[in-house]
């Protein structure tokens, strides 16, 4: 299995290419009940002026750079973007008000606080994919003496950025880095704890989700932890849906979709109710299974003990 086909390949060689048949695919389309081929075709063009908005355009999904860039943003003290321009009005939007991007930056925040609680001497701990591998990199290892820190990425590009991490948190000599994907991941010893995010989402096929999960109970040590988000039902999807909307304002909700599903497409797909993700954990073999959720219900992360 290529797990890249999942997350971030590209879609078409050429980004002209790319746009003009987006752009003629809208127009085909046609207006839609809540917006005009015109006003879509706008949002198309202002994509295209920025570096998020064409690696969106381009791959209809994030890499561990892009995923880190939006976890990050909040930290910033400047409105400018990679490129070193001001941002545009999407890609303000993606970053300061996108349901998803907030829940995704709070669910960052929900994994470190965990991860660090269960940090103790002679750890190994693995992200699966790591990306940029923020989610370790970052915590305070300043007591602990001896550990180990294996970051496992499809993407040469994310494990290169984990590297210069590492080095830059002083982390390198506790840090394995491992090219391959997920499923095909084997290594001589159990882990303690693993931590996923960006990968299981991105995938169509139950069954190969709870595959995954159980690629990662059989990594894990007996008592060993795995915290992983998990992407719930949006509201289009009303009967199945559990975001809490009451301060959610409908303009940006309405703009995820539009921007996410009726332009881009994406390719996160992968939805779960509170029950299918009990199932799909217990099905995995775990017994003990924790739903931590961020403000909304949009983007929980799991805590499964082996």
């Amino acid at each position: 299995m290529d797990a890249a086909n999942y997350t971030h390949s590209k879609i078409n060689p050429s980004f002209s290419k790319t746009v003009k048949d987006l752009n003629e695919k809208i127009i085909r389309r046609g207006d839609l009940p809540h917006i005009s081929v015109k006003n879509l075709l706008k949002i198309v063009e202002d994509l295209c002026s920025f570096p998020l908005g064409k690696f969106f355009l381009e791959r209809k999904g994030a890499n561990g750079f892009w995923t880190d860039y939006i976890i990050n943003h909040p930290n910033k003290k400047t409105n400018i973007n990679s490129a070193g321009k001001s941002f545009s009005h999407t890609e303000h939007f993606i970053l300061n008000k996108c349901p998803l991007s907030i829940a995704t930056q709070e669910r960052f925040k929900i994994f470190q606080s965990n991860i660090q609680k269960y940090l103790k001497d002679k750890m190994i701990l693995a992200s699966i994919p790591c990306g940029m591998m923020r989610d370790l990199l970052t915590l305070d290892f300043s007591n602990l003496s001896t550990f180990s820190i294996i970051g496992v990425d499809l993407d040469r590009q994310s494990l290169s950025l984990a590297r210069k991490l590492a080095e830059e948190k002083k982390l390198k000599k506790h840090t394995k880095l491992i090219q391959v994907d997920a499923w095909n991941l084997t290594i001589e010893y159990e882990i303690d704890l693993i931590t996923s995010n960006g990968l299981n989402v991105y995938i169509p096929d139950s069954q190969q989700v709870i595959n995954l999960y159980k690629k990662f109970y059989s990594l894990l040590k007996k008592g060993g932890i795995l915290i992983i988000g998990v992407l719930t039902h949006p509201p289009e999807n009303a009967a199945q849906s559990e975001w809490i909307m009451d301060d959610l304002p409908f303009d940006d909700v309405l703009m995820e979709k539009i921007l996410f599903q009726d332009i881009l497409e994406s390719k996160w797909q992968n939805f779960r109710t509170s029950n299918e993700i009990y199932r799909d954990f217990y099905d995995a073999g775990f017994s003990d299974i924790q739903i931590i959720y961020d403000k909304h219900r949009i983007f929980p992360t799991v805590i499964a003990t082996k």
